[in-house]
């Protein structure tokens, strides 16, 4: 170990996986978070104030520890900072700040929160305190429109949509805008139904990784396809292995997948080659949003109505 890795707590990868190798466990790096450390400088997320969790299907860890949970049963959001649970919207409906099954989450750097509003058809974002700031998408096939869009990932100066029912991913630029109209430009559509290398069926989950390549669950053909924004596709993950991807989080050219169809959390390694399904979750059942905090995997399980958590 180098002296500034002593200084600093932070352990390079390959002293990392030697030692857990030593320990006989299974364990990978998440050096490519922001400020993640090895051994957590806030140690092992505590989240007993979630609350009661009804359909829990994703989960997202904002870069100060603050946990944001899909709670789609209960029609909202649940912020958890400081140990203490508080909703994002305002129940069921369909205005602005409401939602109806809420499926997917995800968080900006500066604490942002998108939400993918599911049977709405849309997406919402909301600031950092929890302030509605905008609306995105109505129901349809159009660009811009969703059908039961189940995931959202901030994407480069907009965001990225797994428009699940409409079998395809679209990239919607929220900082350009249509002539006379305040809709958002779609700069990119991804996929599209069928059974070529670059169609999609059902897509559940989208994320995308340092080097800005997307990672796209889909549940239909049973892989995790990786896309460029040209909608070329780079690699393909778990064929013959998955059941029906669900979440996807990538770190340090690890990719971790929840296979909902056998109730398990698989990594990959850069070549795409399976390293192992991640041991010390018990009692999965359903597991399907997953998020990487401080040398922690996240998981979210609606069947199992929990948040579980492993070190990794």
């Amino acid at each position: 170990m180098s002296a500034d890795e002593k200084e600093t707590g932070r352990v390079s990868r390959r002293e990392f996986l030697k030692a857990g190798a030593a320990a006989g466990a299974f364990a990978v790096l998440a050096g490519a978070f922001p400020e993640v450390v090895w051994a957590g400088e806030r140690g092992r997320p505590d989240l007993s104030g979630l609350g009661e969790l009804v359909n829990p299907y994703d989960v997202a860890v904002a870069p100060d520890g603050t946990v944001y949970v899909a709670n789609a049963g209960r029609y909202g959001v649940v912020r958890l900072a400081a140990g203490e649970g508080r909703y994002l919207g305002t129940g069921p409906g369909t205005a602005d700040g409401r939602f109806n099954f809420p499926m997917g989450v995800d968080v900006t750097a500066d604490g942002g929160v998108f939400v993918a509003d599911t049977n709405n058809g849309r997406i919402q974002v909301f600031d950092a305190d929890g302030v509605h700031v905008r609306t995105f998408g109505r129901l349809g096939y159009l660009d811009g429109e969703f059908l039961r869009p189940k995931s959202v990932c901030r994407y480069e100066a907009g965001a990225l949509v797994a428009d699940t029912r409409n079998h395809r991913v679209q990239y919607v630029d929220l900082q350009s805008t249509r002539l006379a109209s305040d809709e958002p430009v779609t700069r990119a559509i991804l996929g599209g139904l069928g059974d070529g290398p670059t169609d999609l069926k059902l897509p559940r989950y989208v994320a995308a990784d340092a080097e800005k390549r997307i990672y796209v669950a889909d549940a239909g053909h049973a892989v995790v396809k990786v896309f460029d924004l040209g909608g070329d596709v780079t690699a393909t993950l778990g064929r013959g292995i998955l059941l029906e991807p669900a979440g996807i989080a990538t770190a340090d050219g690890t990719t971790f997948v929840a296979d909902a169809g056998a109730a398990r959390v698989v990594a990959f390694g850069k070549n795409g080659r399976k390293l192992g399904a991640l041991k010390g979750l018990t009692g999965l059942k359903e597991p399907r949003g997953v998020a990487l905090a401080d040398g922690y995997l996240l998981v979210a399980d609606p069947k199992a109505a929990r948040v579980f958590v492993a070190e990794v």
